[in-house]
């Protein structure tokens, strides 16, 4: 028997009678870009909209150089971005589908909490 029902993941209320269990998401849950921007700038983050024609992107300049919040298509090219990150000396971490880029500066590095908080947040 086939199931009923979209699977789009819209929530409904509709079930299906004798399906299999539902798989749990493995999509990390992260905030758009408008949100992310948002949240840093109430924090006292000088960050800044970046977005090209490439992505969306915000980038918050420190004296040693930008970090960079960069908001991707999937989980796996954010990997693929922060792998590239770390291949020249940078810190990054992936949340997600957003790749968090951090040059080496204290300030960064003081700031990484808020700027995972606020891409975390939903």
């Amino acid at each position: 028997m086939a199931g009923c029902g979209g699977d789009d993941d819209d929530g409904g209320s509709e079930k299906d009678s004798g399906s299999a269990a539902e798989k749990p998401s493995t999509t990390a849950k992260t905030a758009g870009h408008g949100a992310v921007l948002a949240c840093l700038k109430r924090e006292g983050v000088e960050a800044e909209d970046q977005s090209t024609s490439t992505g969306k992107k915000i980038g918050i300049d420190y004296g040693a150089g930008r970090a960079v919040i960069s908001f991707e298509k999937t989980p796996e090219d954010a990997a693929t971005y922060v792998s590239v990150a770390k291949t020249n000396g940078e810190t990054a971490v992936a949340k997600g589908a957003v790749a968090i880029t951090l040059p080496v500066d204290p300030e960064a590095e003081a700031a990484k909490p808020t700027v995972e908080g606020c891409v975390e947040s939903p």
